[in-house]
């Protein structure tokens, strides 16, 4: 059987290419993330999960509410772009003095990178829920990909 693109219009290619980039975005943020919890300190790895757990745990109301008032087709995008420019404005001070970050300064940005990366992921899968139809979700699929 010979698989078959779906996408055939411009705006379902821009989609591809997003979905592309917002999802190496997020795995390019792994390894940055790996290397500060190093820097701040191994012995302290196990506190800064634990706190990333209750930043989590503080967030996800602040999402659900954030969603409950406002268009949910737009949120994703919206706290997309948000994260985005935050992760800018992160990089951009790294860059400006990255020699002088001691480990207590390192602790709380491993916290933020990790929260800010699940709630990411979390809202681009959800971005993607809110794009497929109910027809693509019933749709049987084969194992190989092919239609």
């Amino acid at each position: 059987m010979r698989a078959r693109a779906e996408v055939v219009d411009g705006a379902g290619r821009r989609g591809c290419l997003a979905s592309f980039l917002v999802l190496a975005a997020f795995g390019a943020l792994r390894p940055i993330r790996d290397e500060l919890g190093v820097a701040a300190g191994i012995s302290d790895l196990r506190a800064m999960m634990v706190a990333t757990l209750a930043a989590m745990a503080a967030c996800a109301p602040l999402v659900a509410a954030a969603a409950r008032h406002s268009d949910r087709r737009r949120l994703p995008a919206r706290g997309l772009g948000l994260m985005g420019a935050s992760f800018a404005l992160a990089g951009a001070f790294l860059l400006l003095d990255a020699e002088r970050f001691s480990p207590p300064l390192l602790r709380p940005l491993y916290v933020w990178v990790s929260v800010t990366n699940l709630l990411g992921v979390s809202l681009f899968w959800a971005w993607m829920a809110e794009r497929a139809s109910t027809s693509d979700a019933a749709r049987p699929r084969s194992g190989s990909g092919s239609a």
